[in-house]
């Protein structure tokens, strides 16, 4: 498989892998916009496209920054980069 660390994808920075699963790959990310270190996660390419996973996704987001808690990370951002999604975590 090939490795994001080095790249570049949108305005983040991939800097060292942290963790894989199924619901995506988790990266320690540079900013380059605001120049912070940030944890960054590529989806994977099995939910890109469809509508419905997309709008689960969308569901699932605001479910998730309804909830503070010291354990979960928050979503602060969310876009699309090499056509797949990504999400930046807080």
């Amino acid at each position: 498989m090939q490795t994001l660390v080095g790249q570049t994808i949108g305005r983040y920075q991939i800097l060292i892998k942290i963790s894989e699963t199924g619901s995506g790959s988790v990266y320690r990310a540079h900013d380059v916009e605001t120049d912070c270190k940030v944890l960054f996660r590529l989806l994977p390419p099995s939910i890109n496209g469809s509508s419905d996973n997309l709008e689960r996704i969308r569901q699932s987001i605001f479910i998730n920054n309804e909830i503070d808690h010291p354990n979960i990370a928050k979503i602060i951002d969310v876009g699309c980069g090499e056509s797949r999604l990504l999400e930046n975590l807080h």
